[in-house]
């Protein structure tokens, strides 16, 4: 079964993983659900897309500095399901 190997390339939070179904319109935060929405951006340069879809080859850093990085971390201990911001493709970290 593939089901455990795909859970865990999730957060491993079901507060946020509620959050995350609830921002994607999914009534579940199953591992299937979330990877619908986030499979494009998964640990160890797995990507889980759409059959027939093609995985992105496109790979992009961007360097953040001590003020960027503390900015992310206050967010994410204020709103924990902040894992995903609006003005980045992927998410953070």
């Amino acid at each position: 079964m593939v089901d455990p190997w795909l859970d865990n390339l999730l957060l491993d939070n079901d507060e946020v993983r509620r959050l995350w179904a609830a921002r994607f319109g999914e009534r579940r935060p199953s591992a299937f659900a979330l990877l619908r929405h986030m499979g494009a951006d998964c640990p160890g340069a797995v990507q889980v897309v759409a059959e027939g879809a093609a995985p992105s080859d496109v790979a992009e850093l961007e360097l953040l500095d001590a003020p960027q990085i503390e900015a992310h971390i206050a967010e994410l201990r204020r709103y924990p399901a902040q894992w995903l911001f609006p003005d980045r493709i992927g998410r953070w970290p």
